[in-house]
């Protein structure tokens, strides 16, 4: 179920012998081109066992620099990327729609987390709790920084009650995508 326009730009260039061709750009986008490969969800501490894997929408929110609602995104790679490709840059662009309850002190500092391998949530299934099925996260909400994801950011933005919305953000995500062509598990 792909709501939101969530967009993963990937500039590389395809080195074949010893002469590097010119910079390929690369955008993956659910639903154009044909492209159906991006899992996506939110998992919310407030309702542990619940899954969002179907709304159209998603919720990031943070209580004092804890997550109380986090989002999951992954964009299946397999077969997309040539072998011998060097990958120069990866751009994660999120649709922002809306923000809601920010007063004017409030700040949010917004960044990707690479998972670790073998941690291949479900969209439909997974949860604060649960990776997917009755699997559990070693910790609610994804939050183990040695078994569920890497504690390393690739990049952060801050957001404020003045941040501008219907507009796209993005992050840098190249030492993921570089992680994952280099045969790293993808699990977003």
């Amino acid at each position: 179920m792909k709501r939101l326009p969530w967009c993963l730009v990937l500039v590389g260039v395809l080195a074949t012998a010893a002469v590097a061709e010119e910079p390929i750009t690369l955008v993956l986008k659910q639903g154009v081109s044909g492209y159906t490969g991006c899992a996506d969800t939110y998992i919310d501490e407030q309702n542990p066992a619940s899954n969002f894997g179907t709304l159209w929408y998603m919720h990031l929110y943070m209580y004092s620099d804890d997550p109380r609602h986090s989002i999951l995104i992954r964009f299946d790679l397999d077969g997309l990327i040539p072998d011998g490709s060097v990958i120069v840059s990866a751009t994660l662009s999120v649709w922002l729609y809306q923000l809601v309850d920010m007063s004017s002190s409030n700040w949010m500092s917004v960044g990707p987390y690479r998972l670790r391998d073998y941690r291949d949530w479900v969209e439909t299934e997974t949860s604060w709790n649960f990776m997917r099925g009755s699997t559990y996260w070693s910790t609610p909400g994804c939050e183990n920084t040695s078994f569920d994801r890497y504690a390393t950011l690739g990049s952060r933005l801050y957001f404020y009650n003045t941040s501008s919305v219907n507009t796209y953000y993005h992050w840098n995500v190249t030492p993921s995508v570089q992680a994952w062509h280099a045969g790293a598990q993808n699990d977003g």
